[in-house]
């Protein structure tokens, strides 16, 4: 048939020319050839309606052919090989123009596309299931689940331990095969469940397209949550005592007599499933069993026994027997280690880790801060729900960055929460815990008089009486004095305050209790997250940090002068290779952070073309923040100028690994910065050049700031500062780097004065005459 080369589905046959239109696949996929049952996309009786003249057989698919005011669907698979060749196999609406006159039938032609495209447009856009139904479908799929497998437990014999640790086993294999469809996104898996359900509730699912692909994903995770649920009930683990026993336990609580209490049959249960299977709930006679007086009884599905199966008729009551003194096989399992196991490599864990999960619901808070750590130092990282694979660098790396902070952490929640069992907090108890933490001091366990000896409770409550006593005292004085403007009492009793942790440093003490409930949940050792409330949106962080001053690096101003005139730069230094000198002054000219600098080595500096350069490298005993850390510098002029190339050839001679050989690393964090940036703050209190923010970091700020001033490019002072690329340009099109000469021209252009400082290394004619000048009261130009 020739179709027409400019207007889209108009062909020309004998009998005149045709409209013919394809019908939508995403559309005949949810119109299968199969008889359907009630569906969402039923036709329309006033736009689609049968064609008698076309109809087939008794019981063909009304569907596969019909009449619209004329036309009819054409279902390939009908009408000829030929004619299924032609189409891939997909129905088509196929109208008779009634002309041979082209004019006619291309004015006809486009308002049938038209028209078509908004009728597809309309069936479609009433084609996706409501979340009445999905949750209809699924909820319905948990119940018939769950309820056949409660059938089966209540009803079946008794079987011998091999037949029941097989149950599990095959629960677990289950379990696994779900994990692997949502990792794979295989949604085949949960169509004959849905299929099933949907029969059954007579409703028509679509079998492909974006909303199959949403249904069958929250089908799949219905059914590992319910093989999950089924693994704890061959167990004798269930979320809620029985409803029987709520019911007894309120009864009795309030006096009634016991045989009032138990009113029900031992045959009621099956009575009661059956009516959850048909969408009721059972009704319980008596007391409601979350009465306020059976709400003061504690009871925990761990602490008894319930007989699944039934007696005889002499047993009606219900038993109630303390586990302790029915130990079974499963007494001997250690279900809270199984998802762990799943997650992390418990065999290189120690038997304290492991005897901790086995514990569950009763593991202590600082047991559970001690699996996290042991795991963290292994170098697991966050993702406690997927398998991981340890690394050994990774873990030394996280001991030496967060471990300090975590056992800080670790001592506050230990002590607020009184080493209590996990399982038995509450999110309210944990709560009421954050606002201690945000009044512990600054100096709390730095300072004599601050330390948590007896606690942290004590320590707050010590540190505001010893502000309050001092506040007072101040306030007297001045009154003594005479003093009576009222801003400059209010200024002396604010100097009094005891300064309270930053508000960040706030947010990581609570944050971290969290880490540690997420791990528990992930692993399956307790039910629920108690702390899922120690974590901070981004407007209480806001919020929260907008009560403090602004306390942040600066740049460093014409203080920077005052800096310079202290005895190490102007030549009093312990020896050539002083890190007091030679790091801030690397700072302030190459942006390098601190342990960059400290870790230097005589190996690490070369010579391109004329011009001297520093790599920055993550090797064996070093630290750089992050893959873009490593860098190629070149160096400052100034550097030059004060001799820093023949140090490097000093120390190279000396056969020195390290230019500054004679530091040490820190003890916590196993850094040179740990120790150094605490002698280079002793220094500038030492000289009177000590400013809150203008510290060691803060020369690398203004390096950056100098580049900024410089209008230098952002690419270039991402390169320079070892920050990560914004965007892929940077990343994947820029593979041999910045020419080394162009970043040593953005570096020369740093403004420095170096005939300000006298070097160590360096005995030149100028600095002779400045230390005479300044033994003479002058100053030297």
């Amino acid at each position: 048939m020739p179709r027409s080369r400019r207007i889209p589905h108009l062909e020309y046959r004998r009998s005149g020319y045709v409209w013919r239109r394809r019908w939508p696949k995403s559309l005949s996929e949810r119109w299968p050839d199969s008889e359907p049952s009630e569906s969402a996309i039923e036709p329309n009786p006033l736009i689609f309606k049968s064609s008698r003249r076309e109809s087939g057989p008794i019981g063909e698919n009304p569907y596969s052919k019909l009449a619209f005011r004329g036309a009819a669907i054409e279902n390939p698979s009908k009408s000829g090989a030929a004619s299924s060749r032609s189409n891939g196999g997909i129905p088509s609406l196929v109208f008779s123009l009634k002309t041979h006159a082209f004019s006619e039938a291309q004015e006809l032609s486009i308002r049938l596309t038209a028209l078509s495209n908004l009728t597809f447009h309309y069936i479609a856009s009433t084609m996706t299931l409501t979340p009445a139904v999905v949750t209809h479908v699924l909820t319905t799929l948990v119940r018939f689940e769950i309820e056949a497998a409660d059938r089966i437990r209540i009803q079946g014999d008794q079987r011998t331990p091999e037949a029941a640790e097989f149950a599990l086993r095959r629960e677990r294999a289950l379990q696994e095969t779900l994990r692997q469809a949502l990792q794979l996104r295989n949604h085949e898996v949960a169509r004959r469940p849905l299929q099933a359900v949907s029969q059954h509730l007579g409703i028509a699912l679509p079998e492909d397209g974006d909303d199959w692909k949403s249904l069958a994903y929250e089908a799949t995770r219905v059914l590992l949550n319910v093989s999950e649920e089924r693994e704890r009930r061959e167990r004798g683990l269930f979320h809620e005592p029985s409803p029987y026993f709520s019911q007894g336990i309120g009864q009795a609580v309030q006096g009634i007599a016991h045989s009032a209490a138990v009113s029900v049959g031992i045959g009621q249960p099956a009575l009661a499933m059956q009516a959850f299977a048909n969408g009721q709930s059972p009704a319980y006679s008596g007391v409601d069993p979350v009465s306020p007086m059976a709400q003061t009884v504690s009871v925990s599905p761990k602490n008894f026994v319930v007989p699944e199966q039934a007696g005889s008729p002499a047993e009606g009551s219900i038993s109630v027997v303390d586990s302790a003194a029915q130990s079974t096989s499963s007494d001997n399992q250690t279900p809270e280690t199984h998802f762990a196991s799943k997650r992390v490599l418990l065999k290189n864990c120690s038997d304290k880790t492991v005897t901790a999960l086995n514990k569950g619901e009763n593991i202590t808070i600082d047991e559970a801060f001690d699996v996290y750590f042991e795991l963290k130092l292994q170098g697991y990282g966050e993702e406690w729900d997927k398998l991981q694979k340890p690394d050994e660098k990774t873990g030394k790396k996280w001991k030496n960055s967060t471990e300090p902070a975590m056992l800080v952490a670790k001592n506050i929640w230990t002590d607020l929460l009184e080493h209590s069992p996990v399982g038995a907090l509450s999110e309210e108890t944990v709560l009421e815990q954050i606002p201690i933490i945000r009044e512990l001091p600054t100096l709390h366990g730095k300072q004599a008089d601050l330390t948590a000896d007896e606690g942290y409770r004590a320590l707050v409550k010590h540190a505001n009486t010893k502000e309050r006593i001092a506040m007072d005292r101040v306030e007297r004085d001045l009154e003594r004095k005479g003093v009576t403007d009222q801003v400059e009492i209010e200024m002396a009793k604010l100097e009094k305050r005891i300064a309270r942790i930053r508000a960040q440093t706030f947010f990581k003490h609570v944050r971290a209790v969290n880490r540690i409930g997420k791990m528990l949940l992930s692993f399956g050792v307790i039910p629920s997250n108690p702390f899922v409330g120690c974590t901070f949106t981004n407007k209480e962080e806001k919020r929260i940090s907008a009560t403090e001053e602004k306390i942040a690096r600066q740049r460093w101003d014409d203080r920077q002068a005052l800096l310079f005139q202290t005895p190490v730069f102007q030549g009093q230094t312990r020896n050539e290779a002083d890190p007091l000198f030679w790091v801030p002054i690397m700072g302030f000219l190459q942006g390098v952070r601190s342990e960059e600098a400290l870790q230097l080595g005589p190996k690490d500096f070369g010579s391109q073309n004329g011009i001297s350069y520093m790599k920055i490298r993550n090797s064996e005993g070093n630290n750089v923040k992050s893959e873009a850390g490593e860098r190629v510098l070149p160096i400052h002029p100034a550097l030059i100028e004060l001799g820093l190339m023949e140090l490097v050839a000093q120390k190279d001679g000396e056969k020195r690994k390290r230019l500054f050989s004679g530091i040490k690393r820190g003890q916590t964090k196993n850094t040179y910065t740990e120790l150094f940036t605490k002698e280079f703050t002793r220094y500038r209190q030492a000289h009177g050049v000590y400013w809150h923010g203008l510290d060691l970091h803060a020369t690398r700020t203004t390096f950056h700031h100098d580049l900024m001033d410089l209008a230098t490019p952002g690419y270039i002072r991402r390169a320079l500062m070892g920050h990560e690329p914004l965007d892929e340009g940077e990343r994947s099109y820029a593979q041999n780097g910045i020419s080394l000469k162009t970043l040593h021209d953005c570096v020369s252009a740093v403004p420095f004065d170096p005939s300000l400082i006298i070097s160590p290394v360096r005995n030149n004619p100028q600095s002779k005459t400045r230390v005479k000048a300044q033994k003479l009261g002058l100053r030297a130009i």
